[in-house]
């Protein structure tokens, strides 16, 4: 379930529920640009954006049969998911529609950040650890071969 709160967490609202879907279904990863603007991703392809802080949510189903594990918007516009089976999608609409990228890996992909409108990363299985500088058109691993599992960035 996804709830709101807007005194600290003392009380919540239930806004998105997935108890009435196919057994297993589930949230995977949120991002929230400012206090307005939102995204979810999770099972079965599934995006909801958001415009007013949670209070209503529009779903999109990208593609069934995979899962989408994380999202992140370098703005209100640029954002990058990173799903199963090497999925990677790149939106420039905010995430109204999203373009499938090339990843070149088959293990899931687990995280993402997106930087600026051309800098990306994503990480997965395996030590998957790829950077896209071309807004996703291309993607590679880091010049000096580094693997990793998860990401986190300071400052950038």
């Amino acid at each position: 379930r996804v709830g709101r709160t807007l005194d600290g967490g003392a009380t919540w609202t239930w806004r998105l529920d997935l108890t009435d879907n196919k057994a297993g279904a589930a949230f995977h990863g949120v991002h929230f640009h400012d206090s307005t603007l939102g995204w979810l991703v999770g099972s079965s392809g599934r995006t909801y954006r958001t415009t007013d802080g949670g209070a209503t949510w529009q779903v999109r189903t990208w593609e069934t049969g995979f899962t989408l594990y994380a999202v992140h918007f370098a703005n209100d516009k640029v954002g990058i998911i990173a799903g199963s089976a090497g999925r990677i999608l790149w939106s420039t609409t905010g995430g109204l529609t999203w373009v499938q990228q090339k990843s070149n890996v088959t293990g899931d992909l687990r995280g993402a950040h997106c930087v600026n409108g051309t800098h990306g990363f994503v990480v997965g299985y395996y030590g998957a650890l790829l950077r896209t500088t071309d807004a996703g058109v291309t993607w590679s691993p880091p010049s000096d071969g580094s693997a990793s599992k998860s990401m986190f960035f300071l400052g950038v």
